[in-house]
């Protein structure tokens, strides 16, 4: 139940990360196609990853496409471990940050 939890937390986090400088950086006359291109993307993906790893299962197994969806989503989380610095939306306007 506790893993349950922390997946499903995994998933609200992110969601809840992203709004706010999306919302920042986009003038408010573009807010509304900014959203619906956003879910565009990630719902409209969703389909097609399941019919890929459908396939991808019948061919490889189950175990051998679950080592490789792990090692996908470790490889997509490494840039954000490597970055040097995560500067705010809103710093980037001003050319400056103060992180005091």
């Amino acid at each position: 139940m506790a893993g349950l939890t922390l997946v499903s937390m995994g998933g609200v986090i992110p969601l809840i990360a992203r709004a706010g400088p999306q919302q920042t950086a986009t003038p408010d006359r573009l807010l509304g196609r900014m959203r619906a291109t956003v879910r565009l993307v990630q719902w409209g993906s969703m389909p097609l990853a399941g019919l890929f790893g459908g396939a991808l299962g019948a061919a490889l197994g189950a175990p051998a496409v679950l080592w490789i969806g792990a090692a996908g989503m470790t490889a997509a989380f490494l840039p954000l471990c490597c970055r040097r610095c995560a500067v705010p939306v809103r710093c980037r306007r001003r050319r400056r940050c103060d992180s005091g």
